[in-house]
């Protein structure tokens, strides 16, 4: 008996991996966000529950938070400086690469890849409302791929201790 359908990565990205371009998207080559409502509906009617991956730690280059978070220096951009670890630019490295003047943390090997920085208060709130708009869209469960980088600081080194805390509403027992 079947109880949990896992979907393989869905939503906007480089090409159905963690490089996320838009969390709240489905990828036009598979469908629209109506299809995957519609998918999770049936799902529910026989009865099963629906779990989807959902990367958190790194975004796509060409992610909205990317951009605005490489050009901070605007106005309009200030919020995103901290979205990333940026750094005084390096020599590139397998976790490090360089954006014009300065550096950023990636995914191992994978450039494309920026590790988002979760020290971010802005990154906390953004992730929340993520998650709250999927699990109001009846999504069961996720795969929090990556999560061995949500604790990396500026250097690139694990912090010693990182909370995470969502807050939600206290649900009463019925």
């Amino acid at each position: 008996m079947v109880l949990v359908i896992w979907l393989n990565p869905f939503l906007l990205s480089d090409d159905f991996n963690d490089a996320i371009q838009d969390h709240l998207t489905v990828d036009s080559k598979l469908g629209t966000n109506d299809d995957a409502y519609e998918l999770i509906d049936a799902i529910h009617d026989k009865e099963m529950k629906v779990v989807v991956n959902l990367p958190v730690s790194t975004t796509s280059k060409n992610h909205d938070w990317y951009r605005r978070s490489s050009q901070a220096s605007l106005e309009e951009n200030a919020n995103f400086s901290d979205y990333y670890h940026w750094r005084k630019a390096e020599k590139d490295s397998p976790f490090m690469s360089r954006h014009k003047n300065i550096s950023y943390m990636h995914y191992e090997n994978r450039s494309d890849w920026p590790i988002l920085n979760w020290q971010s208060g802005f990154v906390h709130q953004d992730m929340f409302n993520i998650i709250s708009y999927w699990i109001d869209k009846d999504i069961d469960g996720f795969y929090l791929s990556g999560i061995e980088y949500l604790a990396r600081i500026k250097s690139g080194t694990v912090a010693v201790r990182l909370c995470i805390f969502f807050q939600t509403p206290h649900l009463e027992e019925e």
